[in-house]
């Protein structure tokens, strides 16, 4: 791994493709999660993560959300 880092660095197929996809998915996550916040869906309360129920959560997916609109464009 290190040979080919040394060789091709971001040159990489398999790096590019992985910051190619990364990259679609970068603005929609951002706007996102501003949606979601801005909805209630999710707000930070004492430091911690809640949902719209005020249930402390771990975290909060947006999958599904970014996948549809990664999947329309």
């Amino acid at each position: 791994m290190k040979e080919v880092k040394a060789r091709e660095g971001e040159n990489n197929p398999l790096f590019k493709l992985i910051r190619q996809e990364g990259m679609k998915r970068e603005l929609p996550l951002v706007v996102t999660t501003v949606k979601a916040f801005s909805e209630g869906q999710v707000r930070i309360e004492k430091g911690r993560v809640v949902d719209s129920k005020g249930k402390i959560v771990k975290g909060y997916s947006l999958t599904k959300e970014i996948d549809e609109i990664v999947k329309a464009t």
